[in-house]
């Protein structure tokens, strides 16, 4: 009745390590963070120790310490080089692995985000806020991913399907080369939208720069809409509206597939699909919404 197996416990007394690697991005942006700190947080709760990972460059001397650490197992919320490094020798030496990232078919569980659920809930809202011209902003890297592809390609069917038109805007990567290609499109006048949805809170951010420095005000000219967003879009000005993914839930879910795994190295691999949820912020609603 309610029993919770004692996988720590049970690890210690095989004389087994209860150290778990989290494997996050190198960027450690807000989405990331945030995704980090409830990981670690159950998993200590659950008498396991944690060693975090997030390492940029693939050909650090330091990447290769981690698989040489005695771990149980991994929870990999990011495939970057160095973190991809990582996962790849820990699956050789048969590590326990859950993949807390929609761009890996790697052995073991994994916990997905529908991001495609996020382009229809962001095409279906700035259709409903009156735009007539909307643009979807992504880096190259990110859009390459087949995840982001299909949302991408799903948020501009659901537009289209509303009578919109739709454009894509392939931004350089890193926020300042962000802003740069905002900046030009916006110039340009010719890649000018009423609504945009951007693939992250950090490029979100980057368009209300640039859109301010233009002269165009939000939401009134434009509406933003972050793909990624996290609590943390409450601190733009202004609030931003974003599709976001249930970090804690998928957090809990991570955690108790590697423990059963642990406890059951044979049971059958699981996969779950969470769905992405709309924050109404002032990006888009204005000021007077609550």
């Amino acid at each position: 009745m309610g029993y919770v197996p004692n996988v720590a416990a049970k690890l210690l007394a095989l004389g087994e390590t209860n150290m778990v690697a989290v494997l996050t991005s190198g960027d450690y942006d807000a989405y990331h963070a945030r995704l980090t700190w409830h990981l670690n947080e159950l998993l200590v709760e659950r008498g396991m120790t944690t060693l975090t990972w997030y390492s940029r460059s693939a050909d650090d001397a330091e990447d290769h310490a981690a698989p040489g650490l005695p771990l149980a197992g991994a929870i990999i919320a990011s495939t970057d080089p160095a973190q991809a490094r990582v996962a790849e020798v820990l699956v050789a030496r048969r590590r326990p692995l859950v993949w807390l990232t929609n761009n890996s078919d790697g052995p073991g569980d994994r916990v997905l985000f529908d991001l495609e659920a996020g382009g229809r809930l962001a095409a279906d809202h700035l259709a409903a806020q009156g735009c007539q011209r909307v643009i979807f902003a992504s880096d190259a890297q990110t859009l390459a991913e087949p995840a982001e592809s299909a949302r991408q390609q799903t948020f501009t069917n659901v537009a289209e399907a509303a009578g919109l038109t739709v454009d894509t805007l392939v931004l350089d990567t890193g926020d300042a080369r962000a802003y740069e290609t905002f900046a030009a499109a916006l110039r340009n006048g010719a890649r000018v939208a009423d609504g945009y949805y951007c693939a992250t809170d950090t490029a979100a951010t980057a368009l209300l720069w640039a859109l301010g420095e233009a002269g165009l005000r939000v939401p009134d000219d434009a509406k933003v809409i972050a793909g990624q967003g996290t609590p943390d879009c409450w601190q733009r000005y202004p609030a931003l509206t974003a599709t976001e993914a249930p970090l804690a839930e998928a957090a809990q879910a991570a955690v108790d597939y590697l423990l059963a795994r642990l406890d059951d190295p044979g049971r059958p691999a699981q996969v779950r699909s969470l769905p992405l949820t709309l924050a109404v912020r002032h990006s888009t609603a204005g000021f007077d919404s609550r």
